[in-house]
């Protein structure tokens, strides 16, 4: 199997254990099948990124406090998690719930470059 280089890829092989290098090159892999490009080839808005790493980062708390890791390190892995999505919320306070909503696929005007609020649910500015 042909290894595709992506500098994303190589930035967090860098942070993590060795043990998890092939799980990192085979997601990437997997990515470059299911998308056609790696993260780093991929144009979004800096909006759409923010919301797909607050989903992933929900989706992974939830799993901590599901019990996918014992229960001595679950209180703090669920307390990082959650501290990241809520400095992710402070940081794009404007953030509307139909932003937050997006399903990858399903609203492609989302991802035209500088239309930031094409979710907006209308409330308050």
């Amino acid at each position: 199997m042909t290894q595709i280089r992506s500098a994303v890829a190589e930035q967090a092989k860098a942070l993590l254990l060795p043990k998890l290098h092939p799980v990192i090159d085979t997601r990437t892999s997997g990515g470059v099948k299911k998308y056609g490009q790696t993260l780093d080839q991929n144009i979004k808005p800096q909006r759409a990124k923010v919301v797909h790493l607050l989903q992933e980062l929900l989706d992974a708390l939830q799993y901590v406090l599901w019990g996918a890791v014992d229960d001595e390190q679950s209180d703090v892995m669920a307390s990082r998690l959650a501290g990241m999505a809520n400095d992710l919320i402070r940081q794009y306070p404007d953030l509307t719930l139909n932003e937050m909503l997006f399903k990858e696929g399903y609203t492609p005007q989302f991802l035209e470059l500088g239309n930031a609020h094409a979710f907006d649910d209308g409330g308050p500015a």
